[in-house]
């Protein structure tokens, strides 16, 4: 009697265990009980909709020099790859709140460069959200408008000048004021923050990318696109 006593306390702390170690997702986050992999596996529903191109896009931009196709912090990685994200609960189709990615990232804990405009974080929830009408037996999604691609003739300095560099930087860097010797009021003074050789660094696209300058907010994502956009074709005076 004593030995039935003592193999059935040790199948219940097996069995407590394996519970509590269920319990936790990536980022040792709690699971909810409709969600995590269970339920990201469980429901059907695809996540191949109107928002996913633009969505991934940003997961990219935004996420993807930490969070690698194969490794990355706390092992989360695989964010191109929706099959993963869905199997390991980091999108949980049709429910953004369980969703770990995107509570992450709707909380402003990631990217750790600084929180993601609204309008990026928006497109993420709703690739989730419409995923729970394209699956079986679900209706058509009522998308959103689509913001309209910039034309790419306003990659110019001329564009920038007037809409980015003259309202928002020259406060602060001009020829009177070169805040950390840096004038955004001349072509000049702009080209000593551009690096031809290597666009994507170029200080006056990091310093914007990372959402640090301009201090009266963040600029657009599509007029951050513009100045890489402007600075690959050639940083031209145009």
């Amino acid at each position: 009697m004593e030995d039935l006593l003592k193999t059935k306390l040790i199948l219940v702390s097996i069995s407590a265990g394996v519970l509590v170690g269920c319990s936790q997702g990536p980022m040792s986050l709690q699971w909810q009980n409709s969600g995590g992999i269970a339920g990201a596996l469980g429901s059907a529903q695809s996540l191949t909709n109107s928002y996913e191109t633009s969505a991934l896009n940003i997961l990219a931009t935004n996420c993807a020099s930490c969070h690698t196709a194969s490794s990355g912090p706390s092992n989360i990685y695989g964010f191109g790859d929706v099959n993963h994200m869905v199997s390991t609960g980091l999108i949980v189709p049709g429910n953004p709140s369980q969703s770990l990615i995107y509570s992450a990232i709707a909380a402003g804990t990631m990217p750790p460069a600084g929180a993601l405009p609204a309008a990026d974080v928006q497109i993420i929830s709703e690739w989730i959200t419409a995923s729970a009408s394209t699956g079986t037996g679900g209706g058509t999604p009522t998308p959103t408008p689509t913001p309209t691609p910039t034309p790419a003739s306003t990659a110019s300095f001329s564009y920038l000048e007037s809409n980015v560099f003259g309202p928002k930087c020259t406060g602060c860097h001009s020829a009177s004021n070169a805040t950390h010797g840096y004038a955004f009021d001349t072509y000049a003074g702009v080209m000593a923050a551009v690096n031809k050789t290597s666009p994507s660094s170029s200080l006056v696209y990091t310093i914007t990318k990372s959402k640090s300058m301009p201090p009266s907010g963040p600029l657009s994502t599509s007029d951050e696109a513009l100045i890489l956009q402007w600075i690959q074709a050639g940083a031209l005076n145009n």
